[in-house]
């Protein structure tokens, strides 16, 4: 996977595993993501920058694992 843009019109997600792809966006994730996803795994993704990581977990409260 290069991208989860898709995943934005998926708002019920519970799980997402996402990890050792080519993401470098974690783009498509959303608020409403934060209140149903209780397990988001998405690294490792070596082209995914931490500065990508550290938005999704401040600005969403989505707690990014491995």
């Amino acid at each position: 996977l290069t991208s989860i843009k898709e995943i934005a019109s998926l708002p019920n997600l519970l799980e997402l595993f996402v990890n050792d792809n080519r993401l470098i966006s974690l783009e498509g994730l959303t608020e409403t993501h934060a209140e149903n996803l209780q397990k988001f795994i998405c690294m490792p993704n070596r082209l995914l920058k931490p500065k990508e990581i550290l938005r999704v977990e401040r600005d969403l409260g989505i707690l990014c694992r491995q």
